[in-house]
């Protein structure tokens, strides 16, 4: 679950920038010699909330889990 990057999108509400959205790349397992099994993230921040919640989430395999994880 180590974070390998982030990509973050941020808007100004008018006297600061708010998260609104984030993509996170993390690892999926454990690394070994030349083997970094991988997953991406995908967050979104809903109306009234104050931070991004996981919404979708492609791991190691391809497999593809919608909704929040659990």
């Amino acid at each position: 679950g180590d974070s390998l990057g982030l990509v973050t999108f941020q808007g100004a509400d008018g006297s600061n920038f708010v998260e609104a959205a984030r993509i996170l790349g993390a690892t999926d397992g454990a690394a070994a010699s030349d083997d970094m099994p991988g997953r991406l993230q995908f967050f979104t921040t809903a109306d009234g909330a104050a931070s991004p919640t996981e919404r979708m989430r492609i791991d190691s395999t391809g497999r593809t889990f919608a909704g929040p994880a659990s």
